[in-house]
């Protein structure tokens, strides 16, 4: 079984992850956290970089992880948007869009040290990208859960109650 959260940074993913890997006797695999243990800080990348070979990593860890099964990956907020990393996920693993508020985004991300999207304030950016990414959060994804008003650890129940009702 394949597990894949995803939504805009802040919506809980790594956290959400972390505990349901644990509770299904899963691998965890962050793919940020992946990234940066190739090549450092995301931040520090990008403004090197540019967001083109970053995405160009994020498609490599999605296809690195083809091969392997019983895992929950926590996606970078922009992972999905490449079709070519839909391609390879879909059908192959349960999608969970960990949907938030703008508001509820920008004071969970408030201290992160992640770069800008837009180069505009916190707010404005959050309600910006969500508008552009929102429909393919929904179309890729088999269940939403709102985590607004949820703890890590009951968005966590919900999915774990969902995929052991399928199984």
């Amino acid at each position: 079984m394949r597990i894949v959260l995803v939504g805009y940074r802040g919506s809980g993913k790594t956290t959400v992850g972390r505990i349901v890997a644990k509770r299904l006797s899963m691998d965890f695999f962050d793919s940020d956290e992946m990234i940066e243990s190739l090549v450092g800080p995301i931040d520090e990348f990008v403004r090197k970089n540019g967001w083109r070979p970053f995405r160009a990593l994020e498609e490599g860890v999605v296809k690195s992880l083809v091969g392997r099964d019983n895992f929950v990956l926590s996606s970078g907020g922009g992972t999905f948007m490449n079709l070519s990393n839909v391609r390879v996920m879909k059908g192959k693993a349960f999608f969970f869009f960990l949907k938030a508020s703008p508001e509820v985004i920008r004071e969970r991300i408030k201290d992160g040290k992640r770069p800008s999207l837009t180069g505009k304030g916190t707010l404005e950016e959050v309600e910006e990208v969500l508008r552009e990414r929102l429909p393919v959060y929904i179309a890729i994804s088999d269940f939403v859960i709102d985590t607004d008003h949820l703890s890590p650890e009951e968005v966590a129940s919900e999915i774990v109650w969902i995929v052991k009702g399928r199984f």
